[in-house]
């Protein structure tokens, strides 16, 4: 995706509530939609960091901003064909390629 800035970026209603209610924080957004690996699953792209993609943001932001966001970046972006977001969440299992 690499969109890099957030505020360009469009969120449905329904994303905003669940940002708010769990507590995600807007960098980690920021970050899984520059350095995220995607998946394409039923009408949507589920936007998430994987292995290779941490070590790409560690090289890029340092191993401090790593440890500082810790399991906040333990998250996936939901974004809809219209290229809004639809929702986001933490993620408790590995996503299976």
């Amino acid at each position: 995706m690499a969109q890099g800035n957030i505020a360009a970026l469009a969120f449905t209603p329904h994303a905003r509530r669940r940002i708010q209610s769990r507590a995600i924080a807007q960098r980690a957004i920021e970050y899984v939609l520059e350095f995220g690996r995607e998946r394409r699953s039923a009408g949507a792209t589920k936007i998430y960091l994987d292995r290779q993609a941490r070590q790409r943001l560690e090289r890029e932001v340092g191993r401090t901003e790593i440890a500082r966001l810790g399991h906040k970046l333990d998250i996936a972006v939901v974004v809809g064909d219209s290229d809004r977001v639809v929702t986001t969440m933490y993620r408790t299992r590995r996503t299976r390629h």
